[in-house]
């Protein structure tokens, strides 16, 4: 993973916002929740993503 730096602060703080939005479920997206393992050494090893209701087929 690359530590964001002050030059892509911007689109950083886009994307988050734009995930938060997800999450809430604004426009296509059902709500949902993401949760990361994290080991020891304070690294990602693994992610899920539950949705918190399910979207029509």
């Amino acid at each position: 993973m690359v530590k964001p730096s002050i030059e892509w602060e911007g689109e950083h703080l886009e994307y988050i916002n734009t995930l938060a939005n997800r999450q809430k479920g604004d426009g296509n997206w059902v709500p949902y929740s993401d949760y990361f393992l994290i080991n020891d050494e304070h690294r990602i090893v693994g992610m899920v993503n539950i949705r918190h209701e399910l979207n029509e087929c």
